[in-house]
């Protein structure tokens, strides 16, 4: 599931804009929630993070459980 909405965001492209210098106004515009990657990359990325580590708790925990014979 993951990869697939990380494959999805990834094929739109991100636009983020441009902002000038203004020498006259002695404040410092900062934009908020600015990032490079697109919230749907980003929550693509935390799905696949969160599903490899359950994948990978779950492994272990089948390769580590004893066998009753």
């Amino acid at each position: 599931m993951g990869v697939v909405v990380l494959v999805v965001a990834s094929a739109r492209p991100v636009s983020f804009g441009w902002f000038a210098y203004a020498p006259v106004s002695d404040t410092t515009f900062t934009a908020d929630g600015v990032h490079v990657f697109s919230t749907a990359t980003l929550v693509g990325a935390v799905v696949l993070v969160v599903g490899l580590l359950g994948l990978a708790a779950w492994l272990g925990y089948r390769r580590g459980a004893r066998r009753r014979g």
